[in-house]
């Protein structure tokens, strides 16, 4: 698991976490470059196809407020699948359909989420060290973005709490 938010781009570059207290995020400024070269990452993420079989859905509700946030994308990125399960504009609640495969093995993954805040220029990302069983059909996902990063009981990094109901 790599430590930065990896925008992959003619000129790849890592971004290196920062922090805003005011935001709480784990951000980075980005130049205009940056800005577009990431802009275009997000544009070729893969994303995850559905399957036939199982479909239903999870709801994810998140802590950061969409007028904090501004104009933005937001990606859900699986570590299971490799690929995005989400990507649109950021919204503090949102419904993502999964499948069979994604119930598989409990439902468990690890996710990262991703933000590109256009306006503000910075890039942003969390990700947890431990998986969780996001996948349950008609589960209630809430993601607390937490300030900075801590350990979770197994001294793993996590940057967002994870409540599944």
């Amino acid at each position: 698991m790599t430590a930065g938010f990896i925008f992959a781009a003619a000129g790849a570059f890592a971004l290196k976490y920062g922090f805003e207290a005011s935001y709480m995020m784990q951000c980075q400024k980005l130049t205009p470059k940056e800005l577009e070269a990431a802009r275009t990452h997000f544009d070729q993420l893969h994303r995850y196809v559905l399957s036939d079989k199982g479909r239903s859905s999870v709801q994810f509700q998140f802590n950061l407020s969409p007028m904090v946030v501004g104009e933005s994308l937001f990606a859900i990125y699986s570590n299971r699948t490799l690929t995005t399960v989400y990507l649109g504009p950021y919204q503090p609640q949102l419904t993502v359909e999964i499948d069979d495969n994604l119930t598989s093995d409990k439902g468990y993954d690890q996710l990262e989420f991703r933000l590109l805040q256009l306006e503000k220029m910075q890039g942003c990302q969390w990700v947890n060290e431990q998986g969780e069983p996001y996948w349950q059909p008609g589960a209630r996902i809430a993601i607390e973005f937490l300030r900075a990063q801590v350990l979770d009981e197994n001294e793993l990094p996590k940057r967002f709490d994870v409540t599944i109901r």
